[in-house]
């Protein structure tokens, strides 16, 4: 029986950022907060448009078994997820 290899969550901010492993979706969102992304606008194929970050600077986002190998984008769950974790960290970013 083969071994499913474990996903990791991986991006990058805009074009002229480097790709990195985050640990979930609270610790992106919070780094997004942290560049002004400002709120979602939508998903894309391995990636998400922010108000800050669109067209060809958008965020690239995907689970893949190592940050060359994409395997999927996220999914609508997490999608919600990530959105309802954008929208707290950007509140908390504003207020302090």
């Amino acid at each position: 029986m083969a071994k499913t290899k474990q996903l990791d969550l991986y991006c990058r901010i805009g074009d002229m950022g480097d790709y990195e492993q985050v640990d979930d979706l609270a610790q992106l969102a919070e780094r997004l907060a942290e560049m002004q992304s400002g709120p979602i606008d939508h998903f894309r194929e391995l990636g998400v448009e922010t108000d800050n970050y669109a067209g060809n600077n958008y965020v690239s986002l995907y689970w893949g078994e190592d940050v060359e190998t994409p395997v999927r984008s996220l999914n609508a769950s997490e999608q919600r997820e990530l959105r309802r974790e954008l929208r707290k960290a950007l509140a908390e970013h504003r207020s302090s």
